[in-house]
């Protein structure tokens, strides 16, 4: 038999009940929802076991909604946002033809023609995921700045090394920057076991950012950073746990 596949169903209230008026089936068969994002008449759903099925579903009729387009790629998307006049950023993990997950990546959609979605541009972080990806509130769209919090095990050296940040790239038009990366106080990765990797990993991993008159800041569980909105160097740290 066919694996399972996931569906969108559309509701009407009734009273105090919801009732089920139309529904789509059959969405990537044997694979699992990683993001679902809705805008305007449009939902976008994203799958994955081995590639990353990006569906367009047209939900103007909701007593029949129909699936108008498909987009297959290695990875998945966990995390959609709109970003303005047709486009649709995607942050995820990049992964190997066979399905094996290799790092975060941010991927820019153009979703202008529900029947033929496209990945225009994607930028990417070998070994990192982020927060984002199961946490919209770790995302950030501020004007031209795309900025998502990231962790990462590294073997820069024969003990391994952590690494934390925040990846900032601009989007510009259609294209994505190459990933500028902003941590909060150490300068890069930092060794496995020493006094630095224990308070990168418990102060100085950013966990939110936003962005306000100028400078981004890195919010993490012990400490906040500040960066040049324009120069993207560092203005400002300070812990407040020791």
């Amino acid at each position: 038999p066919a694996a399972p596949g996931s569906r969108v169903t559309t509701l009407r209230q009734d009273g105090e009940r919801l009732v089920r008026v139309g529904e789509v089936d059959g969405l990537g068969r044997g694979e699992q929802i990683y993001a679902v994002r809705f805008v305007g008449p449009l939902g976008y759903v994203v799958t994955f076991r081995q590639t990353d099925p990006l569906f367009v579903v047209n939900l103007a009729d909701p007593a029949h909604p129909k699936l108008t387009g498909e987009l297959k790629l290695p990875g998945f998307s966990a995390y959609l946002h709109p970003a303005g006049d047709g486009l649709l950023l995607g942050v995820g993990q990049d992964a190997t033809d066979e399905g094996r997950v290799t790092g975060l990546s941010l991927s820019l959609f153009d979703v202008h023609d529900p029947a033929e979605p496209r990945r225009i541009a994607k930028v990417k972080l070998p070994q990192a995921f982020s927060d984002a990806q199961g946490d919209h509130h770790a995302f950030t769209l501020a004007g031209d700045l795309v900025l998502i919090p990231f962790q990462r095990m590294t073997s820069e050296t024969t003990q391994g090394s952590f690494d934390a940040g925040v990846m900032a790239v601009r989007l510009t038009g259609t294209r994505l920057s190459d990933p500028t990366l902003l941590r909060m106080h150490a300068n890069g990765p930092v060794t496995n076991g020493s006094k630095g990797f224990e308070t990168l990993m418990m102060i100085d991993t950013p966990r939110r950012t936003m962005v306000d008159d100028g400078t981004i800041w890195s919010i993490g569980a012990g400490a906040i950073s500040g960066h040049d909105t324009t120069t993207l160097q560092r203005v400002g740290y300070t812990a407040f746990i020791d």
